[in-house]
């Protein structure tokens, strides 16, 4: 249900901005997120424990919107560049990969500061698809792999500037974090709970009819 929600939001943000040319803005958007931290928990009968996989992750996106100077509406596509993390416990060697893929919509205060320069201090929220896999080598000679995805809702918001060389030209650069929470049985049937924290740098380039 919240998947259908986010899609129509999506949707009528792009609707909104097709309709009037005037004010509508098409960019794109790259980020560094210094730890991509996943979190799974489960309890077992009297047992419980939690696992934390935390990696540096790239990213790179899209999107449109509207610009009413003050304040700006978008919808936003974002691929997050697979990351992994090896290591060793009591088994034997293991290794986690994760990429991500997020449809988002999104809201920023963009107040003018000096001329040229405005303040960016927004929100966005939508759904990200979480893909997994996990590799494993134990010492008695056993080995395999596993791969899902899961869906998420993520929420999160971002503090910058905006410098515009004209009238169509802009770049955005500041820093965003955020968190997401995944379904979790579809990674795994005995999880109680998955999520991710993000945080780190961006910098965007927009293109404004």
């Amino acid at each position: 249900m919240k998947n259908k929600i986010l899609i129509a939001a999506f949707a009528a943000a792009a609707c909104v901005s097709v309709g009037s040319s005037e004010g509508l803005l098409l960019g794109i958007e790259g980020d560094y997120s210094f730890k991509s931290s996943i979190t799974s928990k489960w309890t077992d009968e009297d047992y419980s424990d939690t696992d934390k996989d935390s990696k540096g992750q790239a990213a790179i996106g899209f999107k449109g919107g509207y610009d009413f100077d003050i304040a700006r509406v978008y919808g936003e596509y974002m691929y997050d560049f697979k990351t992994s993390k090896s290591g060793s416990d009591e088994y034997g060697n293991f290794k986690h990969e994760w990429s991500k893929h997020s449809l988002l919509v999104g809201g920023d205060f963009t107040p003018e500061i000096t001329n040229g320069f405005r303040l960016v201090a927004g929100a966005y929220t939508g759904v990200s698809f979480l893909k997994y896999k996990d590799s494993y080598n134990d010492f008695d000679g056993t080995s395999g792999s596993a791969s899902k995805t899961a869906p998420g809702w993520v929420i999160g918001a971002r503090l910058g500037g905006l410098y515009s060389f004209d009238e169509h030209n802009e770049i955005e650069f500041g820093y965003k974090a955020d968190y997401t929470r995944y379904k979790a049985s579809k990674l795994d049937e005995d999880l109680d709970k998955v999520y991710e924290t993000n945080h780190g740098l961006y910098l965007g380039y927009n293109f404004k009819f």
